[in-house]
């Protein structure tokens, strides 16, 4: 099943999905610029949590 096929989803509401998508995204750069989390030190999720759980801490105790 393709979500984009317009026999299923009509233009408005994937270009819709496009923009919160797009959205997301942003939000997502924004916390890593602030954060300088543009390198990770791993690629499990769990070490990924660590690491933004750490960096926000490390954040908080300076602000």
């Amino acid at each position: 099943m393709n979500w984009y096929d317009p026999t299923i989803l009509p233009p408005y509401i994937v270009a819709d999905l496009y923009q919160r998508r797009w959205r997301i995204e942003q939000a997502f750069s924004t916390v890593k610029r602030l954060l300088d989390l543009s390198y990770l030190w791993t690629g499990s999720i769990n070490g990924i949590q660590l690491q933004i759980w750490a960096t926000w801490l490390f954040y908080a105790d300076e602000s």
